[in-house]
């Protein structure tokens, strides 16, 4: 039977009947970037900061899961960010505690705008028109040697 990568245990338990918290990141850094692990049937607190990864941004909302049940905010847990508050579970850890949090992928536009534009092709002499080169060469010129040129181009 295949594995499925993505799947996260119900219970990621040590020999001491311990469970480990997992961060689920993307585009985001988890600062400890591991807590735990907690003894089973507790409540566990711990101070976690979540920041954007370079390239992203973070708008600070987390998903929290205790196996396969999503967990709700004031009722589960307590986590408030901004007011340097610890995380505290407010049920007692019975399975693998899953935080995720996903940044959004900067994207920048960009726009050009020519200045000091040369001679638009279509007004450039047929001959010159040919290569870049040539035409650098032909406008780079004084206008009696530009003329001399462009008669031994037309040849």
């Amino acid at each position: 039977m295949p594995m499925n990568m993505n799947h996260v245990p119900d219970i990621i338990m040590n020999d001491n009947h311990q469970i480990q918290v997992v961060f689920n990141l993307e585009g985001v850094i988890a600062t400890p970037n591991e807590v735990g692990p907690f003894t089973i049937n507790t409540k566990p607190v711990f101070e976690v900061a979540f920041a954007a990864a370079e390239g992203y941004e973070y708008d600070g909302k987390i998903e929290v899961r205790m196996g396969d049940k999503l967990l709700s905010t004031p009722a589960d847990y307590e986590y408030v960010p901004e007011n340097d508050l610890p995380f505290t579970l407010k049920t007692p850890l019975s399975a693998t505690l899953t935080i995720t949090a996903k940044g959004t992928q900067k994207s920048y536009s960009v726009t050009t705008a020519y200045t000091n534009v040369s001679t638009p092709a279509e007004e450039l002499p047929k001959s010159c028109r040919r290569t870049c080169c040539m035409a650098t060469h032909y406008h780079s010129r004084s206008r009696r040697t530009r003329a001399m040129s462009y008669r031994r181009l037309s040849r």
